[in-house]
């Protein structure tokens, strides 16, 4: 579920991973932010696109991961 809000998000999934730069990310969490979600499910995104990324890496499917998102403060609950 999580990697599909991220393909279904702008025309990322046409996008290659080697071409997904930092500030697309930063676009995508921000948006997820904007729809009111929570905190921590904005964060489980994150982890999630962190996994693909450090997974292609390994695999050398890229040879370099742009620079990772912060993950955003959660509210104590």
């Amino acid at each position: 579920m999580y990697i599909l809000r991220f393909t279904s998000f702008r025309d990322f999934v046409v996008v290659t991973l080697d071409k997904i730069i930092s500030e697309m990310r930063w676009y995508l969490r921000d948006h997820l932010a904007d729809t009111g979600i929570a905190t921590s499910t904005v964060n489980r995104h994150i982890f999630a696109l962190f996994s693909v990324f450090s997974n292609a890496l390994e695999t050398c499917i890229i040879y370099n991961e742009p620079a990772f998102l912060k993950y955003r403060k959660a509210e104590s609950g």
